[in-house]
């Protein structure tokens, strides 16, 4: 198990980086590329931004359409 873990540890590198998508810049086509979202809820997302202006991801947090969704891991992908 050490040697497994000390060649995991070698090879392993971590980058930090920022989101490449945007709940407010990205367009729905983009959005609806990422695995994680539906279509319905892409819908909401630019239909909100249309409609309000800037999505928080508060806001965000509570729609029905995101309540069994992990959102800690979508802002690792995707700025508001």
């Amino acid at each position: 198990m050490n040697i497994w873990r000390e060649e995991w540890d070698r090879r392993l590198l971590v980058e930090h980086s920022n989101p490449t998508m945007s709940l407010n810049k990205s367009s729905f086509k983009e959005l609806l590329k990422f695995p994680e979202l539906n279509y319905v809820q892409v819908k909401r997302i630019t239909f909100y931004r249309e409609i309000f202006g800037d999505l928080k991801w508060p806001e965000l947090c509570n729609w029905k359409e995101f309540k069994k969704v992990d959102t800690n891991f979508l802002k690792l992908y995707i700025s508001e």
